[in-house]
């Protein structure tokens, strides 16, 4: 009884937390929001996960592996190793990603540098409408250069704000700007109360805490109820 119980709870204590904690996120607005769940945990929750956070109202995740059991979408963007293996050359990297994946939307990541608004800059005047988006994943213990003296650390409305400002200035505006790093209920509450310009939001670590647990007591043997002080049997209604 005790190898089934245990079992069974923590499947369901952790996908109902998952689906619970994405519908929560995907309440707050009606921005795109990815599941970037598979950085945060081992690769063989990948599938349950993925689908608990679809349950939840998370349609579009990063691995194939997320969408087994589900008809949402696969999606990503280069990883930062490839604008590495380009010695920090974003344009460089960006036309590597195109050769290999030529019918994918072209979204660059713009933080390698902690430059964001520069490099941003620089693949819109190199690649102007073919450039759909770029990604801010700033880490929140990090200031960008945009922050003469370090004001703000991380991805912050104001860095945002600003992104979309020189964006919009130099024939930009068809250009997403995708936020992540850190992003969590709280995060995302107050980028929409602040009018951030945000247009997809990608979120892991947050969406896999787990804060919903059950039990697995018997509260009933050969039709005769009893059970621990504080659990009673009670019918299940719909």
């Amino acid at each position: 009884k005790q190898w089934y119980q245990r079992r069974v709870r923590g499947i369901l204590s952790r996908q109902t937390s998952i689906a619970t904690n994405a519908k929560n996120i995907s309440e707050l607005t009606k921005k795109e929001i990815i599941f970037m769940g598979d950085r945060s945990d081992h690769y063989r929750n990948q599938i349950g996960d993925g689908y608990a956070a679809y349950v939840g109202g998370l349609k579009k995740q990063v691995t194939d592996a997320h969408i087994i059991l589900h008809d949402g979408n696969s999606v990503g963007t280069m990883p930062h190793a490839l604008i590495q293996m380009f010695d920090g050359n974003v344009i460089e990297a960006c036309k590597a990603y195109r050769d290999i994946f030529s019918n994918d939307k072209l979204i660059s990541l713009v933080d390698f540098n902690n430059d964001v608004i520069g490099d941003s800059i620089k693949l819109l005047n190199y690649f102007g409408k073919n450039l759909f988006g770029v990604r801010v994943d700033t880490s929140p213990n990090v200031s960008d250069k945009f922050f003469c003296n370090d004001e703000e650390y991380g991805v912050t409305p104001n860095l945002i704000k600003k992104l979309r400002e020189e964006l919009d200035k130099n024939n930009g505006k068809h250009v997403k700007i995708i936020v992540s790093s850190g992003f969590n209920y709280l995060k995302i509450k107050n980028f929409e109360k602040r009018g951030t310009p945000v247009d997809i939001y990608g979120v892991g670590a947050s969406i896999l805490k787990i804060g919903i647990n059950f039990t697995g007591d018997c509260v009933k043997i050969n039709g005769k109820e009893k059970a621990k002080f504080g659990r009673r049997y009670k019918e299940m209604t719909k």
